[in-house]
């Protein structure tokens, strides 16, 4: 009764079959299911992944003797500055924020240049360098990344799945296949940044895991500014 009203074992078993993996308890996790499906596509661009033994068996990045495991910063919440009913309210989002971010930049663990406490004061970027704002670290424009296009790829095969939609009968068995195909995508796409994070996976790095946040902060941060600037309350 529960799957017949919520529908997870089937979305499970879609999610499984997009990303490659079998379903089971252990695929549950997302980071199963974003890795396997980036090292499908990092297969097919002639890229090798290092083995994985565990946390302890080298899935962490080091500098030399820094562990770069530590803890980075998050997302950047504001604190309301006003309660009860309020008129005259927009609200300002950003559209697949952390994907646009690792898209725009090119974030990725094999496009990292030099991490920003590398970096010499005054120091010029060579050409196809970018600085990823609000963490300072140098990628590399070309090629693009692993990650970043594995963002491409999701977010291509969820906007397949929602035009398959678009032409069919609402409820209807292709529909609800479709339905289930692009929230599969929309799921992955949404975890991708959490496994990128995460020290236990072979996509941890910690200058991209912290760029996204920290870039989006940055974005946050110029958008209150300029309304403030039109005289805009942000709260």
């Amino acid at each position: 009764r529960i799957e017949a009203r919520t529908g997870f074992v089937e979305l499970h078993q879609t999610i499984c079959e997009a990303a490659g993996v079998l379903p089971s308890s252990r695929t549950i996790g997302p980071m199963q299911q974003v890795e396997t499906f980036a090292m499908r596509l990092g297969r097919a661009r002639g890229m090798r992944f290092p083995s994985f033994f565990g946390y302890e068996g080298g899935a962490r990045r080091t500098d030399g003797d820094e562990d770069t495991s530590k803890l980075f910063d998050g997302a950047f919440v504001l604190k309301p500055t006003r309660l009860g009913i309020i008129e005259n309210v927009h609200v300002c989002d950003f559209s697949r924020l952390y994907p646009s971010i690792a898209q725009t930049w090119n974030l990725s663990f094999e496009t990292l240049y030099k991490r920003a406490t590398e970096v010499a004061p005054g120091e010029e970027r060579p050409p196809g360098v970018c600085v990823a704002p609000g963490s300072g670290h140098w990628f590399r424009t070309e090629p693009r990344g692993l990650l970043p296009f594995v963002f491409d790829e999701m977010l291509r095969q969820r906007a397949i799945h929602d035009d398959v939609k678009k032409a069919l009968p609402p409820g209807s068995p292709a529909w609800n296949d479709a339905d289930r195909l692009s929230t599969a995508y929309k799921n992955m796409t949404n975890a991708a940044f959490g496994v990128t994070g995460s020290r236990w996976s072979r996509l941890f790095q910690v200058e991209v895991a912290e760029s996204m946040p920290l870039g989006g902060a940055h974005l946050i941060q110029r958008v209150i500014a300029e309304g403030e600037r039109e005289g805009i309350e942000t709260f």
